[in-house]
């Protein structure tokens, strides 16, 4: 080990770059617990690969770990991935910057702070797969919001297809804990009246 140390500082030297062993810092790395964990998606698409994050606390590091997942993938399909971040958190970001930019490397990724977006925009759409967003963005966040979410979902004629609908949006609430809780509160009311209305309006 000393020896390879030796040799490191000679070969600096040899490029201009003097080092004093005496003044120096050995510093032992270890990887973050962000970066043990999964990318949340990547796939290919026509040739391109894509790579979707979902974030949910406000941390600047988590641009490092975006990053991390960009050298991954390059690494392991010797392709420079288009990536995404959705932050979900319960404020609009003010921390998380997608880029890197230093003498030695630029990086960037595109970052999309669901706060910012207008939901009653998805709520608005005839895809009611759209409608799954909307759990995630400002207006999922308070009771009003989840009532007009749910309110959109009980209008669905077919009880199998509401269903469907809402164990979609319930898998996106677990992501925010606060969402999920407002979800499950109001969710009974708002179907059981709409099957109830069903119900009355079959035997007629």
């Amino acid at each position: 080990m000393e020896e390879f140390k030796t040799l490191s500082f000679r070969l600096l030297d040899l490029l201009g770059i003097s080092i004093d062993p005496k003044k120096v810092r050995f510093l032992k790395l270890e990887f973050p617990e962000y970066f043990k964990k999964d990318p949340d998606l990547v796939f290919e698409y026509r040739g391109k690969i894509y790579h979707i994050e979902i974030q949910s606390e406000d941390n600047p590091k988590a641009t490092l770990r975006m990053l991390y997942y960009h050298t991954l993938i390059l690494g392991n399909y010797e392709k420079c991935p288009r990536q995404f971040m959705f932050y979900i958190g319960k404020k609009p970001s003010k921390r998380i910057k997608p880029f890197l930019k230093n003498p030695n490397l630029e990086y960037y990724y595109t970052l999309i702070d669901v706060n910012r977006i207008d939901c009653s925009e998805i709520l608005g759409s005839s895809s009611q797969d759209y409608w799954i967003l909307a759990i995630l963005c400002q207006l999922g966040k308070d009771a009003k919001g989840v009532k007009e979410i749910l309110k959109s979902l009980s209008l669905i004629e077919n009880p199998q297809e509401r269903r469907k609908q809402f164990k979609s949006i319930l898998q996106m609430a677990s992501i925010e804990s606060k969402n999920l809780k407002l979800l499950t509160k109001f969710e009974k009311g708002f179907f059981a009246r709409r099957d109830w209305n069903l119900k009355t309006r079959n035997r007629q």
